[in-house]
């Protein structure tokens, strides 16, 4: 079997294509990777009787709107990226300038939220 630039492939062993397996594979392998990690997280903070705890309501909040900026942010990319497969929008610097500005509004607040706790850190 030829693969990508004349290489040759070996047949998939199973009823799916090597690559759609390889995919699942990595997609599986992270999802237990990030459990783990959230596991150990969660583990270590109820085993630490003085664990800190930073967050106050306004910290949520920011965090609320940071999450919805970052959403925004995916969609317009995610417009721009369908509008540039279908040709109806030939130059990529009109859909950037909503890019910049949802990512620019996240780094700020992202910048914001840092230094809040770097505040509460040292008082």
């Amino acid at each position: 079997m030829q693969g990508h630039g004349g290489v040759l492939m070996e047949e998939s062993p199973y009823s799916i294509p090597s690559r759609k397996l390889t995919m699942w594979l990595f997609i599986i392998s992270d999802a237990v990777t990030f459990g783990a990690i959230l596991f150990a997280y969660g583990y270590l903070r109820v085993a630490t009787p003085d664990w800190q705890t930073p967050f106050k309501s306004s910290s949520i909040i920011n965090v609320a709107i940071m999450t919805f900026v970052l959403i925004t942010s995916s969609l317009t990319m995610l417009g721009a990226v369908d509008a540039s497969r279908r040709e109806t929008n030939p130059k990529p610097s009109v859909s950037s300038p909503p890019q910049w500005f949802w990512a620019s509004i996240f780094a700020g607040l992202h910048i914001r939220e840092w230094f809040g706790c770097s505040m509460q850190e040292s008082s």
